[in-house]
């Protein structure tokens, strides 16, 4: 079995690669599933489209099942 590592990234690290659904943490809203768009440097919430203000960490989606 793969095991894989779900820690969460601080944005002050580093940034999702562009326009990839990433698992995004927003101090003031929770968990969403959204990307970061690099034109903008907004991270955008993937149900809505909105754009999230607080976001402080990140992490990849795990892999599809196989």
């Amino acid at each position: 079995m793969d095991a894989q590592n779900f820690t969460w990234i601080p944005v002050g690290t580093t940034i999702p690669e562009d326009l990839i659904d990433v698992l995004l943490f927003d101090e003031k809203d929770g968990q969403w599933i959204g990307y970061y768009f690099r034109d903008t440097g907004h991270f955008i919430r993937a149900v809505d489209g909105a754009i999230l203000k607080n976001i402080s960490h990140w992490m990849p989606l795990p892999a599809n099942p196989r």
